[in-house]
């Protein structure tokens, strides 16, 4: 074979390597650029108003939220209700999720970007998954690490997509892991995803109160004049005085802001008058609130 011959064909074998990394190239950017954008549930645009459950999965446990008559309940606290706009919030932000692009296909390799299984004791992944009324799973979604970039969010590989916080996804099936973009924090305490605040009636509204203890001793103490900064207290035997001046403060305070940490239904304890206190805030127009407390062992 001629030496020009030899030369040709090396030139063309070039050139077919060349072809063929490019063609590559372009189908792979054109995959992405056909992903880029796209939501992440694309069923969740027709059917984002069916959702009827929402269960979170994470390696403490499960959450479950359901929509009942009178709204969204959870089903781990005794179906106390639920922050209602919070599940309305995170069933939105799942629907504007937007593909930013696809990343690995191997399922082994998804540890890496955290989406491992949520059950698992040191997994930092939460699964999502929502139903309609019959019990039919709508769109189930894997959530992992969040990618942070220093200086700020990470840029989106296609110019349309504004970068926001982003996450890497994978939606239930055997597609592709997903970096996509979306307000995807997912709060994992059941306590989370119900209002905390029971009551906030303040300190310049109470007029009086009456704390009655177990064994029977009974504290009373009101207001002279709404003005007065504390409440003074009533039946104090003689030659006996308060140990504090400051001493009804709690009383005042004690509706102000208040909050709890836990809730339960209360037949599910046993309340031993032996062990309840109750105490009475009375307002100056004649509002009554009435508290029964007792201390609980863990």
């Amino acid at each position: 074979m001629k030496q020009s011959t030899v030369k040709f064909l090396a030139a063309a074998t070039v050139i077919v390597a060349v072809g063929a990394m490019a063609a590559s190239k372009w189908r792979a950017s054109g995959t992405q650029a056909s992903m880029a954008d796209e939501p992440v549930l694309p069923v969740l645009q027709d059917r984002v108003n069916d959702v009827n459950s929402v269960v979170i999965e994470s390696k403490d446990g499960a959450i479950t939220l359901t929509r009942g008559g009178d709204g969204w309940v959870l089903a781990e606290k005794d179906g106390y209700t639920a922050n209602g706009a919070k599940v309305r919030e995170l069933i939105l932000a799942l629907r504007d999720a937007r593909v930013i692009e696809e990343k690995t296909a191997n399922q082994e390799r998804f540890d890496r970007l955290g989406l491992d299984d949520p059950g698992a004791a040191d997994s930092t992944s939460k699964r999502v998954t929502m139903k309609a009324e019959g019990g039919d799973t709508i769109a189930s979604l894997l959530i992992g690490d969040q990618r942070v970039a220093k200086g700020g969010p990470a840029p989106a590989a296609n110019p349309n997509v504004t970068p926001g916080e982003q996450y890497y996804l994978h939606p239930e099936g055997d597609g592709p892991a997903l970096l996509a973009t979306g307000e995807l924090r997912i709060d994992g305490r059941p306590v989370g995803w119900i209002d905390q605040q029971l009551l906030d009636i303040g300190p310049d509204r109470i007029q009086g109160a009456r704390v009655t203890h177990p064994n029977g001793a009974v504290i009373e103490a009101a207001r002279a004049e709404m003005s007065d900064t504390e409440l003074e207290l009533i039946g104090i035997p003689e030659g006996m005085q308060p140990k504090e001046p400051s001493g009804t403060r709690p009383f005042l305070d004690a509706l102000a802001r208040l909050r709890f940490d836990d809730v339960q239904k209360a037949d599910s304890l046993t309340w031993d008058a032996a062990e309840v206190t109750t105490a009475e805030l009375f307002t100056e127009h004649g509002l009554v609130a009435k508290v029964e407390s007792m201390e609980v062992q863990n």
